[in-house]
């Protein structure tokens, strides 16, 4: 119980606030307007926001190399859903209707799915986790440059469309 309390340090407090605060705003979102889509993207942004919190908080709380593991996959995985979200929120929430195909669609999904399985890829998108007295610290590998490519260009056409 000493180790919890020595990672329970404020950056992971705060990570958990920002949780709370993401799912607070998603349930107040959602239940303002059902009918509007953008408002079930925006809540879909926000709960993807607080799990990536909570997962980055219970990473560096994690004692046990497996869930630490574990967490930083989570943390990866919610990151992954941010951009695809923000997206279809960007599509939903203009005044301008923007024509997306089935097909559009479909190749956005398989593309968070591709990305997804290769987070779970053991040494693809994270090839190891270090843990020091320092704290802990990720060595990428070669998956990396996909992920991050993936995360830049979806976030970069989201806000080409706003």
């Amino acid at each position: 119980m000493e180790r919890l309390s020595e990672n329970l340090n404020l950056e992971n407090i705060l990570l958990i606030a920002a949780c709370i605060v993401n799912l607070f705003f998603a349930i107040l979102i959602f239940s303002k307007d059902r009918s509007k889509i953008s408002n079930s993207f925006f809540s879909l942004i926000a709960v993807s926001v607080a799990l990536w919190a909570l997962s980055r908080a219970l990473f560096e709380i994690a004692i046990s190399p497996v869930y630490t593991q574990l967490w930083a996959q989570v943390l990866y995985m919610s990151a992954a859903f941010i951009p695809i979200f923000f997206l279809f929120f960007s599509i939903s929430f203009g005044s301008e209707k923007i024509p997306v195909s089935k097909w559009h669609i479909g190749l956005i999904i398989a593309s968070c799915v591709s990305i997804l399985i290769s987070v779970l890829t053991p040494g693809f998108v994270i090839d190891d986790i270090r843990i020091g007295a320092a704290g802990k610290s990720i060595t990428f590998g070669p998956g990396n440059w996909i992920y991050s490519g993936y995360i830049i260009f979806y976030f970069l056409l989201s806000f080409s469309i706003l």
